[in-house]
């Protein structure tokens, strides 16, 4: 993980966003990376966040196939 995606996900950890504002559950240690369903590792990002952070992942481990599927459904969704 590096350290743009960390500081990217862990700014928006404990903000607070005005009431209606969708959301979607992040991992900030990738599931698929053995990331637990822990509060400590989950954060709440607008779908547009949440879009830009698996791009960014994808962009910073191009060899990492699930990295590289998890942005693919991002994309096949939006």
């Amino acid at each position: 993980m590096t350290r743009r995606y960390f500081n990217f996900v862990m700014a928006r950890k404990d903000r607070v966003l005005p009431e209606g504002t969708y959301t979607e559950n992040h991992h900030i240690i990738p599931d698929s990376w053995g990331g637990p369903k822990e509060d400590w590792n989950m954060v709440r990002l607008t779908a547009r966040e949440h879009y830009i952070a698996h791009k960014m992942l994808a962009r910073e481990f191009p060899q990492d196939c699930s990295a590289l599927k998890a942005f693919g459904y991002m994309c096949a969704s939006n």
